[in-house]
């Protein structure tokens, strides 16, 4: 190797060594007295830190200086090739490491939008002025020349954040008396030198040091230097001794885990609750999550539903129509110059004409009439209803409004044939209050009636909200209904103004106080959710189609043989089985060995008396600890067998080595990533959504229940979905359950139950910046998808099962194709369709098989029942004996389709 060794490839972290498996080199993470370590929430998002003193952006989990122009290529790597150290040859030599951690946000595709979204982030924290401050460049030159810190006491201080190389060797031959002083980890590279520079012959001149360099990427523009033996940390590690393992029982491990988590706890809030939200964000956005809020959603359309055979409504059908098809006809006609229909779309001020709307047209079919003017017959008739109803909550009207609408009702209830001129006034009247208000005093936009009407468009007859596709349509409907009225107003003043001049300021005048997109008119309002729903529309998905070519699905474009999918599922638990079993519970136990000592086989479901907050299946936090019995045996386990190098300090509290510590943590990462993804796929054919999954929790709260229950008759565990939103006051649930194989089970277990107390600690003594921690309880508390101490968002979720499927099966299936491949092949075949496609009379005479068609279902999400379940039903509900054992039937003909056992007696 030439200079400091051959070029590395950008590397991501944490890496395992696929040649050796053995300890890196140590991390100097610890701040010295000369640098300065900083973060951001973006640097968090993507597993950076940021040294002040060498503007150096650093990976932190694989502890290596980046330069900047290489960052995106660092973050995306997904293998390449490192120093490492070697035990066989007992020196650091290049081998090729996998890159398994996944960094909490998604790194963007485009370098630029990375590197802006760094620069903003330093720039508006004051650590930088702009993007040319942070390190970066190609050239040997740009690098060599940084200047280092002096020495102390004939050290250099460590670089922090960076890695060091203890046994790096130092090339001592003095020539023109000066030594030489190059440095390299490899071996190999200091036999070239020191033969092609000094024409001697390795190892003669060479001393051992402890070294580091600023950066590890790139062709041979880096440097090594020798720095101090004694790590920053050292004095905190010197006061650290071995565990004493005499007299060392379960109570006192179970101690010392308090008495350590309890010294990064002791001013942090343990028990807490977290409102939890399903809702899309779009509808919280806008305001109509929260206006929604103090309604029954199930029965509000209701109260201002079409009444077609009430006389009022027929005669409002009728006057509505008429004037629709009125000022239609002007548009056939051209009674207007035909620049004013352009201006009426393009009204707003300042917008740039580049972008400019085609002009108000016509609608010419029939049907499309009918539907516009149906939006708007719905509208008019709501208020006119709000208008009546004594106390009316949901409607906000001006006194100008109410007479305007009561002289309509009044009109409608004597129409007959010779006061319909006076009834059309009537409904232009309204149209001037409601639509072109002179004076808007509405303190919010659902004070205003057209607000209304569009958030309860939002809701769907059982109480859900309606497919986000279905909203726009609606308002655009009622955009239109805007622009046509305005064209009698706009003919009035074309009547009054004669004169071009005058006539086209009132004109211009009027469009942009209540027609244009910004100002406080409820058309701006009108046009800001369409916009924004619009937006959200666009970016769902429809479904897919899906097609059956024997045992072959092909869901849009991706194809999946199911015998394959099958064995491919059977070996990939196996495999985290076996990954568990080495990494994470680190030989100290096999599964059975802790299944019988632990006695995860015959765990129960919470007793009545126990399913109270801050308990569950999973976690018990109820004495403001995570610990538990099972926790603490594997911990005593831990101890006596000196894993994670953990060592005790003069207070008691104890510290774990760095490196096992942040390679167990990455395992976890890993082991967890898995176990979630089989977790979804069997836990039956109708999964739940990744914004729920979520969202799970593995403890009650006051807001939710625990999302994991035991059924003590199949002795395995499973999730169960509901929406507990004061449940311990209201009774109110919502409830499905879904089973999982014993096998699945006992991991998810394993992980929270066993693993995750002493995670914590390790988190916090290693990665948790104290900042940080009450996030991170609150994530490892309630959330049971976490790690690296924060909980994983929907996104998160998909993209695991994303790249679960894609290493598998070969295709890139997210959550929402899964969703559909899931519910194909339980529709496909007999033993989990349950007669979906036998006739009439054969499904009629099986009760049971439509018991269970319809408890998939449920699970699946498809019918109306399912919504209706969140809302206004009781506890009852949850203990149904038919529906609760029709859940358990699917999930374990599920679980035969795909050859898994249900219960523990046949697992392995």
């Amino acid at each position: 190797m030439e200079g400091s060794g051959d070029p590395l490839e950008d590397s991501d972290g944490p890496m395992v060594d696929s040649e050796n498996m053995v300890d890196a080199p140590e991390a100097a993470v610890g701040s010295n007295t000369q640098d300065e370590l900083v973060r951001t929430p973006v640097l968090d998002q993507y597993g950076l830190i940021f040294n002040t003193t060498y503007k150096l952006l650093i990976c932190e989990l694989c502890s290596e200086g980046v330069a900047f122009h290489s960052l995106h290529t660092h973050l995306k790597l997904e293998r390449g090739k490192r120093l490492n150290w070697n035990e066989k040859r007992q020196c650091y030599a290049l081998s090729y490491v996998s890159f398994e951690h996944h960094r909490p946000a998604k790194v963007p595709k485009r370098k630029n939008e990375l590197q802006t979204k760094i620069v903003d982030s330093l720039i508006s924290t004051g650590h930088i002025h702009d993007a040319s401050e942070i390190r970066s460049g190609n050239k040997p030159d740009i690098w060599n020349s940084i200047p280092l810190p002096q020495p102390v006491n004939g050290f250099i201080p460590r670089v922090a954040g960076l890695r060091s190389f203890s046994d790096a060797t130092r090339c001592t031959v003095v020539e023109k008396g000066k030594m030489c002083g190059y440095i390299s980890p490899a071996e190999e590279s200091l036999r070239v030198h020191q033969w092609n520079v000094h024409g001697r012959r390795y190892p003669e001149n060479v001393d051992q040091v402890v070294a580091q360099t600023l950066t590890e990427s790139g062709n041979g523009f880096f440097r090594y230097f020798s720095v101090s033996p004694e790590d920053p940390q050292s004095a905190l590690n010197a006061t650290r001794k071995p565990v004493n393992l005499r007299r060392l029982d379960l109570n006192a491990a179970r101690r010392l885990l308090q008495k350590t988590t309890a010294a990064y706890t002791n001013d942090l809030n343990i028990i807490g609750d977290l409102n939890v939200k399903t809702t899309l964000p779009v509808f919280v956005i806008t305001g109509i999550d929260n206006f929604l809020k103090p309604f029954n959603r199930t029965s509000i359309r209701q109260k201002y539903a079409q009444d077609r055979d009430h006389p009022r409504y027929i005669a409002l059908h009728n006057i509505l129509y008429k004037s629709f098809k009125d000022e239609m006809q002007h548009l056939f006609d051209h009674t207007l110059p035909s620049h004013i229909f352009l201006h009426l779309t393009n009204c707003t001020p300042n917008a740039p004409r580049i972008k400019m709307r085609r002009e108000f047209s016509p609608l010419t079919e029939k049907n499309s009439i009918a539907a516009y003017g149906l939006v708007e017959l719905r509208f008019i008739w709501a208020i006119l209803k709000a208008n009546e109803r004594p106390g009316e909550k949901a409607y906000t009207f001006s006194a100008r409004q109410k007479t305007a609408l009561n002289n309509l009702a009044a009109n409608l209830d004597k129409q007959n044939n010779n006061n319909t001129e006076n009834t059309m006034q009537a409904l232009h009247q309204v149209f001037d209050e409601v639509y072109f208000p002179e004076n808007y005093a509405a303190k919010s936009d659902f004070d205003m009636p057209s607000s209304v009407f569009l958030a309860m468009q939002c809701v769907a007859e059982n109480g859900s909200y309606t497919n986000i596709h279905l909203i726009p349509p609606i308002i655009a409907k009622l955009q239109y209904s805007f622009r046509l009225r305005s064209l009698r107003r706009i003919q009035l003043l074309r009547d009054e103004y004669p004169q071009n001049d005058k006539f086209w300021l009132e004109f211009v005048s009027f469009c942009e106080r209540h027609l244009q997109d910004h100002n406080l008119s409820p058309f701006a309002i009108l046009r800001n959710f369409l916009h924004k729903t619009s937006v959200v529309s666009k970016a769902t998905p429809r479904p897919d189609m899906v097609w059956w070519r024997n045992d072959t699905v092909m869901v849009g474009e991706m194809s999946v043989n199911i015998a394959e999918y099958k064995v491919f599922l059977k070996k990939k638990l196996e495999e985290t089985e076996a990954f568990i079993e080495q990494n994470i519970l680190l030989g100290l136990f096999t599964l059975q060995e802790l299944d019988k000592c632990c006695k995860i086989s015959e765990l129960k479901d919470l007793s009545e008396k126990e399913d109270v907050p801050a308990n569950g299946v999973l976690l018990d936090i109820r004495d403001s600890n995570f610990d538990n019995a099972e926790s603490d045996i594997f911990f005593l386990k831990m101890l006596q067998e000196k894993k994670l190098d953990i060592q005790e300090d003069a207070s008691g509290v104890l510290g774990f080595g760095r490196i096992p510590g942040a390679k167990w943590i990455s395992d976890i990462d890993k082991a967890l990533s898995d176990v979630q993804v089989l977790s979804h796929i069997t836990q039956g054919p109708g999964v739940g959504r990744m914004t729920e999954q979520a969202l799970q929790s593995p403890i009650n709260t006051m807001e939710t229940s625990r999302n994991v229950v035991i059924d003590d008759k199949e002795r395995t565990g499973g999730f169960r979905a509901g929406y507990h939103k004061g449940a311990f006051i209201t009774g109110n649930h919502k409830e499905i359950f879904r089973l999982l194989p014993y096998r699945v089970f006992r991991l998810l277990l394993i992980l929270i139950r066993i693993i995750r107390p002493i995670e914590l600690a390790v988190l916090f003594d290693l990665l948790i910046k104290p900042e940080n921690r009450q996030a991170t309880v609150i994530a490892y508390r309630e959330r049971i998808w976490a790690s690296y101490g924060r909980a994983w968002t929907p996104a998160h979720l998909s993209e695991n099962l994303q790249q679960f499927m894609q290493l598998g099966m070969g295709v890139k299936m997210g959550a929402r194709v899964y969703r559909h491949f899931a519910i194909a092949i339980q529709r496909h075949y007999p033993d989990t369709n349950y007669g979906r496609y036998r006739t009439d009379s054969e499904r009629e005479s099986d009760r049971e098989a439509q018991i269970h068609a319809v408890a998939a279902d449920f699970m699946a999400g498809h019918i109306p029942d399912v919504a209706d379940m969140i809302y206004a039903r009781t506890r009852d509900i949850l203990t149904r004996p038919v529906l609760k054992a029709a859940y358990v039937r699917v999930s374990k003909d599920w679980h035969k389709f795909l050859g898994f056992s249900t219960g523990p007696d046949d697992s392995n």
